[in-house]
């Protein structure tokens, strides 16, 4: 059995307004919150 890809995803109109990502497994993700306008979220890295 394959182990389940697990990402963290924001929707566009509720970011910045203190909403944490959504962790969700990847699979879902690209079934059911990609088509409803949800985008990965990725950590900007500090320099």
């Amino acid at each position: 059995m394959a182990e389940k890809q697990w990402v963290q995803m924001k929707h566009p109109d509720l970011a910045g307004k203190g909403h944490k990502p959504a962790t969700v497994t990847e699979q879902s993700y690209n079934e059911t919150w990609k088509p409803k306008g949800w985008k990965l979220y990725t950590p900007k890295k500090e320099s």
